[in-house]
Formats: C-alpha cells, sequence, structure tokens
C-alpha cells in the first residue's frame, strides 16, 4: 500500500481505522494518553507518562503500523508540506498587521528619530552685502548618523536660527541628500533675514570673541525614502559651532618708506586666522595699531572679507617720528621683533567697519570696543635678510695645551644683506654669534662682540679681533680639519643670530639684537699646498752636518697655500720616501703660512747615508746634477696638537727635490811648462767650492781632463792621509798633477783646432803634419808654405797663442765626507 500523508485524510486511512474521534484508545489503560494526528513526532504528546507508558505506546504503534504494511515517516518536521502549509497562514495573518503598521507608524517614527540624532557640521558660513535688516549667507556643511537608508530631506520653508532663546533670523535652505549615514548641507546665497535685532546684535558682539557658540535651528522637513514622501517632520537640532575666539594674527611682512616730511609709510601683510566657519564680508577697515600705549599708526585695509581659516590682510597707514623716548623705545622694539622673529604682541583696535553698501549698525556694534591681539614676529617663512657671508682672511692659531681651542681672527669678513626698508639709516656696529655645522652636527661657535663696520645699503664688512673658538664636537672638528687639510674646499652650514646697531631718521639710534642667518657656504681648503695642481717645490739644499748613521740637511721649500686662510701649528715631523720607502724624516719647527706661497724652513735627516742604497742613489743624483722626486707623508706623531692628528696623518706631499746648483769644480786648466814634453806631466789647476754649511773632506780625486770629447789627461790623487779640507761656503784654488796622453795625432789635433778657433795661419802646421807622416782630420797633406812665411814662423809663440784660451773638461770622481 502507498502512503501519501498530503492526501490522505484521517477518515479513510486504514492505518488509524481502529481510531473513533481523532482518538486511539489503547486495550491496556495504565495512564491517560492525548495523541494529535499531525505527523509530528512526539510534539503533540502532553503527558505525565511514566517511562513504562511511553514504552508501551511505542510499542502499539509499531506492532499497527507494521499489521498495516504502513512505512513510518522519520523525515524533519521543517521538510513536510504541512508545516509549511500552517507557516503560511501564520505570514498571511502577520502580514495583514504588520504591513499598515510599518508604513503608518513605523517608518514616519524612524524618520523623525532620524532626523533627531542627525548631527550638522558647518564647514562655511559666509556673509556678503550685509545691511541693517538682512545679509546673503552661503553656508555648507555636512550631515552624519541620518539612519543607514537613502533618502532626500527637503525642508519645508525657512529655518528659524536661534540664539539665546531668541531667533535671531530666518533661512532656506537646499534639499539634503543622504546614503549610508551621511549627507552634505548646502545654501548658495541665501537671503537670511534678521528677525530680532537686538538679539541679532548681542550675537554679533559676542561671536568674535567666544571660542563656541550654539544655534538652534527650527523647522518643518519632508523626507523621501523607499518611494515614500513623510511630510511634517519637526526639525529642533542645537548646533555648536566654533568662534572666532579673537582671532589669531600675525604680521608676515612689514614694508616701510621714508618720506621727505619725515614719516614713514607703512605697508603692513597680516594672517587672520578664523578658527570660526562664520565669514563675512567687513568692506572697509580702519583700525589703530599700538604696542605698549604707543600708538604705531592708523591704517586701513581695503575690501577686507575675513572667511574661515587663514586670511591675509594688508594694512597701510603713516607713522610719524616718536614724541617721547619711551614711543621711541617702543617703536625700535617693534621694529626689532619683526627683524629677528622674536614674537611680541600689538594691539589693533577696529575703529570703523564700513561695507560696500554703507554702514551696518550690528557690524559696527560688533567690533565697537573689539580689539586684535596681533604678533610680531611669529612669522612662519622668516625673512632672509642675510643672503650671503664670508668670513674673510681667517687666521687660526693652535697649541697644544688647548687643542680644541684654537683663537681666530679674521679680516674683511663680508655679509651681503636685503632690508624690507626704504628709509635712510647706517649700519655702525655688528656683533654676530656663529656656529658651524655639517652633516646636521653642530661642529663650533664663535661669538665676537661689536666691532665698528664699514656699509653700504647692501653690504658691510668688518673685522674679527683674536678670539677663542668654541668646539662643541671634537670628532667632526678634527675630521674637518682634515678635509681642509686635503681638499681645496669643505661645504658646511653656517647660522647664528646677529646684533646691529643702526642710525635712521626718525627712531635715532637703534640696536637690534638677534637677526638671525642660516647659509650654505664653503670653506677653501689648503688643498695639501699644491699651487694649480703643482706640489711644493724645493727652493734650496745645504748639508748641515753629518755623521755615518745620519745626514742632516738644510731645505727651503716653497709651500704655497691656495686659500686665503692662515694658520700656525707649531713644530710638524714627516715622514721622507724616495721609491716608496723611508729614506728619512723632515721636521719644521714652526709651521705658520699665509696665503701664497710660503717659503718654509725644513730639516731633513738622511738616516744611514752611507749604507742604505735608496739614500745613497738620492744622494748621488742631487749631486750629479739630477732632480728626484720624494714624498713627504704624515704619520700619528705628525703634532702634539690632538685636533690636528687626523689632519697631518692624512698629508701625502710628492716633492721634487732639484739638483745641486752649485757644481763642486768652478773651472779647471792645465798649465804646460817645459818640462811636459819630457815628463809628460802637466799642472791642473782646479777651483772647487763647497756650497754646503758643513765642510768638506776631500780623501780622493780621479779625474779626466778632454778637449772636444779627446782625452788630453788625467789625475789620480789619494789623500787619505791627509785629506783636503774645504771650510763650508768657501772656496778653494788646488793644483794636482796631470799625466797627459802623448799621441802626436792628438797633440796635433788639439793644437790645430785651437789655431784655426784663435784665427791663425796653420799653413806651416799643416806641413809639419805631413812631414811628421800621421794623419790629423783637416790637415792638408800638401801644404806648401813659401820661404818667407817658414822663415817668420815662430813655433813657440804660435803654441802659446793657440792654447791661451784652452777650454778643458773635467770629469772628477771625487770621494770626500
Amino acid at each position: 500500500m502507498n502512503y501519501q500523508e498530503s492526501t490522505t485524510s484521517m477518515d479513510e486511512d486504514p492505518a488509524i481505522s481502529d481510531f473513533k474521534d481523532g482518538t486511539f484508545t489503547p486495550s491496556l489503560t495504565r495512564g491517560s494518553v492525548i495523541t494529535y494526528t499531525t505527523d509530528l513526532e512526539d510534539s503533540s504528546v502532553l503527558s505525565t507518562e511514566t517511562e513504562l507508558d511511553r514504552d508501551y505506546m511505542d510499542t502499539v504503534k509499531r506492532k499497527s503500523a507494521k499489521s498495516l504494511s504502513i512505512p513510518i515517516n522519520n523525515s524533519p518536521f521543517y521538510r513536510r508540506r504541512r508545516f509549511w502549509a500552517v507557516c503560511g497562514a501564520f505570514s498571511v495573518i502577520l502580514s495583514a498587521i504588520f504591513i499598515p503598521l510599518l508604513f503608518l507608524v513605523i517608518i514616519p517614527n524612524v524618520a523623525q528619530s532620524s532626523v533627531n540624532d542627525s548631527q550638522i557640521n558647518f564647514d562655511a558660513i559666509n556673509i556678503t552685502n550685509p545691511t541693517n535688516d538682512s545679509f546673503i549667507v552661503s553656508m555648507s556643511g555636512t550631515t552624519s548618523g541620518t539612519g543607514p537608508f537613502s533618502a532626500t530631506i527637503t525642508f519645508n520653508g525657512p529655518v528659524d536660527i536661534s540664539y539665546n532663546g531668541a531667533i535671531i533670523g530666518s533661512v532656506e535652505l537646499d534639499p539634503i541628500e543622504v546614503s549610508g549615514g551621511k549627507g552634505t548641507l548646502a545654501g548658495e546665497k541665501r537671503l537670511f533675514v534678521i528677525r530680532d535685532k537686538a538679539a541679532f546684535n548681542d550675537f554679533t558682539s559676542k561671536v568674535l570673541s567666544a571660542k563656541e557658540f550654539e544655534w538652534t535651528l527650527q523647522g518643518k522637513a519632508s523626507v523621501k525614502t523607499f518611494g515614500m514622501n513623510l511630510n511634517n517632520l519637526k526639525v529642533n537640532k542645537k548646533l555648536t559651532i566654533p568662534g572666532s575666539n579673537n582671532f589669531n594674527t600675525s604680521v608676515l611682512d612689514l614694508k616701510m618708506t621714508e618720506n621727505q616730511d619725515k614719516t614713514i609709510s607703512l605697508e603692513i601683510l597680516t594672517n587672520v586666522y578664523n578658527p570660526s566657519p562664520i565669514g563675512i564680508e567687513i568692506g572697509d577697515m580702519t583700525a589703530q595699531l599700538s604696542y605698549n600705549q604707543t600708538l604705531i599708526a592708523t591704517t586701513i585695509a581695503k575690501n577686507v572679507f575675513i572667511g574661515a581659516k587663514a586670511n591675509n590682510i594688508t594694512l597701510t597707514g603713516v607713522t610719524k617720528a616718536p614724541a617721547t623716548e619711551q614711543d621711541r623705545l617702543n617703536m625700535i622694539a617693534v621694529t626689532n621683533s619683526f627683524l629677528t622673529n622674536t614674537p611680541l604682541i600689538t594691539s589693533a583696535n577696529i575703529l570703523s567697519i564700513v561695507p560696500k553698501n554703507g554702514p551696518v549698525d550690528w557690524l559696527n556694534s560688533a567690533v565697537k570696543g573689539f580689539s586684535l591681539s596681533a604678533t610680531v614676529g611669529n612669522n612662519p617663512n622668516p625673512l632672509k635678510l642675510i643672503s650671503n657671508l664670508d668670513l674673510g682672511e681667517e687666521t687660526l692659531k693652535f697649541t697644544t695645551d688647548e687643542p680644541y681651542s684654537p683663537t681666530i681672527s679674521s679680516k674683511n669678513v663680508v655679509a651681503d644683506y636685503a632690508l624690507p626698508f626704504n628709509i635712510n639709516f647706517k649700519i655702525l656696529e655688528v656683533g654676530q654669534k656663529i656656529t658651524i655645522a655639517r652633516d646636521n652636527k653642530d661642529i663650533i661657535t664663535l661669538e665676537s662682540p661689536e666691532v665698528p663696520v664699514i656699509s653700504t645699503p647692501n653690504q658691510l664688512s668688518l673685522n674679527i679681533s683674536e678670539t677663542k673658538l668654541q668646539v662643541l664636537d671634537a670628532g667632526k672638528f678634527s675630521d674637518l680639519l682634515a678635509d681642509l687639510a686635503t681638499n681645496k674646499e669643505s661645504e658646511v652650514v653656517v647660522y647664528g643670530k646677529t646684533t646691529i646697531l643702526t642710525n635712521t631718521d626718525i627712531l635715532g639710534q637703534a640696536l637690534i639684537q638677534g637677526i638671525p642667518f642660516n647659509l650654505t657656504t664653503t670653506f677653501q681648503g689648503f688643498d695639501q699646498f699644491n699651487s694649480d695642481g703643482n706640489p711644493p717645490v724645493v727652493q734650496d739644499l745645504t748639508i748641515l752636518s753629518g755623521s755615518s748613521n745620519q745626514l742632516f740637511m738644510g731645505i727651503i721649500v716653497v709651500l704655497t697655500n691656495p686659500s686665503k686662510y692662515s694658520t700656525s701649528v707649531g713644530q710638524v715631523s714627516f715622514d721622507m720616501f724616495y721609491k716608496d720607502k723611508k729614506i728619512g724624516t723632515t721636521v719644521i719647527p714652526d709651521l705658520s703660512v699665509v696665503p701664497g706661497p710660503n717659503p718654509v724652513t725644513v730639516m731633513a735627516i738622511l738616516d744611514d747615508p752611507g749604507k742604505n742604497p735608496d739614500t745613497v742613489e738620492l744622494f748621488k743624483l742631487f749631486l750629479t746634477g739630477q732632480s728626484a722626486t720624494v714624498n713627504i707623508k704624515g704619520n700619528e706623531h705628525s703634532t702634539n696638537i690632538t685636533s690636528l692628528i687626523p689632519a697631518f696623518k692624512s698629508i701625502n706631499i710628492p716633492s721634487s727635490m732639484p739638483p745641486l746648483k752649485t757644481p763642486f769644480i768652478k773651472s779647471s786648466r792645465i798649465v804646460f811648462d817645459n818640462q811636459t814634453a819630457t815628463t809628460n806631466v802637466s799642472t791642473g789647476i782646479v777651483e772647487m767650492t763647497n756650497p754646503f754649511v758643513a765642510p768638506i773632506s776631500i780623501y780622493a780625486m780621479n779625474s779626466s781632463f778632454s778637449f772636444n770629447g779627446i782625452e788630453l789627461g788625467s789625475l789620480e790623487q789619494n789623500n787619505y792621509n791627509n785629506p783636503i779640507f774645504i771650510p763650508g761656503n768657501t772656496d778653494q784654488t788646488l793644483q794636482f798633477p796631470v799625466k797627459m796622453v802623448l799621441d802626436p795625432v792628438v797633440s796635433f789635433t788639439v793644437l790645430r783646432t785651437l789655431a784655426l778657433q784663435n784665427n791663425l795661419d796653420v799653413t806651416v802646421l799643416d806641413s809639419l803634419i805631413a812631414l811628421s807622416n800621421v794623419s790629423v782630420p783637416g790637415a792638408d797633406p800638401n801644404a806648401n808654405p813659401t820661404p818667407e812665411v817658414i822663415q817668420s814662423f815662430d813655433m813657440a809663440k804660435f803654441v802659446t797663442t793657440a792654447m791661451a784660451k784652452i777650454p778643458i773638461l773635467s770629469r772628477p770622481l771625487i770621494k770626500a765626507s
């Protein structure tokens, strides 16, 4: 049998044919049980039966169903059609009740609640074209808290605005479109009608000084949402709005122009900050500026509109010479505050306001007795009065006792400046406090008192007397000195404050204290004393003394300082290198340099001069007329001044050591006598000089004499037992025996060449050479002198004349000490 739950009724269902009146009566009556045939499992059982009763009933049901072959339906109740039929019936009943309730009661109440709970914030309430009875207002703002649904809120007629319980005016507002709980409030060029002039005057007189005030907006509104129009919703909103709070006024710029009548025209640019969203078209405003009971000027500002936030307003007026000394000092104080950007509070009393449509009572009532506090010297972008600073020709002096407190003095310090005043003035004195920084670190400070200056309208120059530097960062100071020692320049930041004493026609002498400056400038460096890329030059060299272990030399070296700075650092020392090998040490007893070339006395100490091959080679090049390059290098012991150790340690200066300027042998010649032909020995005369400070002892001398490349003779002198002694910086003439070269070709060649150089007739000589059967370059083998020439020829005179000016080249090899 098929069981269909949806179509089988209780009367027709065989499974319940034993039921009567919808009730099944069991044969065993142990308790009362009422069962409803809704097919909902156990949900219809209302019983106080025991566990035994329930077991009994379950057994009866199973047996009945089994005997009738009816399947038991165990599916969940919510999947059965009968359940959903019941739910549908309930839904129809609820809808009939709830929908009218929703549209007639709930939605209007929700809309009114949203209006009540909403928040309004004004960004701008700008008032223009003010009159005694009304003005034009443009409003903008935002709404929030209007609920999650999109809607259009329309105000039904003007909205009344109340202040302190009185309606001060009314204005129409544009519809508000809201979505997601937010909307935009606007009212462009709406007429605001003043309803209560006394209350409105009270409002305007207080809103200028109030930190905040409260408005109440009242009216009717309609809301359109979900296609429905909900009318006659009440608007009653209390709004807290920021007031002007006396404004916040600063002077941004001040221009002065001196007039022929000794008055000064002023042009003052002010920034008036209005924290309130209420802006107002004021028109022409007249105000008195004063400080400390001194009237500075009566000024006027044209076509003024003060809106929300920042407003730039230009005031113009004329000030006269101060009547009292106190007035003069007060005016100097205001000028000082502006130039140094040091805050000072002045006052501006508003005398009158005249809008373009004529005077307005409530505006004049609002500003009557109202005084603005204007801050001078609070400019976020302060004037840069000093545009350039050149510290001039500085002199730095260091000592070992205070390595981080050197003294400094300077000549021709130059500052370029520009004042925003067109008045007759002269700067008399200047004092300054300077801080030098690099890499965002302050390094040193310098403070100099007021000193006289030479000034022009755009520039001033002065000298700084000797004063101590205060080092703030020792490591950075040493790094700066190292950069200056080895580089052409180094960039630094120079900032500080300047005090000037001026003289003006209007204010007399005025001391302006604390004019700030902050500049990036360049310090010139010493560049390792390079001059246009050329290293230092050794100008002179002499031997002072020596031993087998050390040789002491005095050197004059030219250190060219490319900067305009001078310095004095005391004794310094360096290592001397030749071919990258240390050969000795150089010492400068007192290193002081000025701009340009500086001849400096240096003592060079060569180590082991007799055995060190590099030293021997260098000295040989020097004595034999050849230059050589040496390097002067700093080390950690180059100076005893702690702050300068990194600077001198970084020095590596190549220098050219020139050859010996004055040769040992100034001249030499050979003297022949009557015995030379027999002994083959002539006399060599040598004029020697000692260019050094130290004396020279000559132990051995080997030399050859030549003419035109032809060796004439030689000498070998051994003086170990009796050395030749030549004192320092003296000359001596020495005679040595010269062993001549006996070669007829050599003799005739030299004689014939010299005779020709002395314009002698060599015809007889050529004939004699031909008779001697020798070959002499240039001789005429066919020479045939006349008998008269032969008879007049004087051989001795010919030889003497020919060899009178014989130039002899001597190549000495001298061993000396």
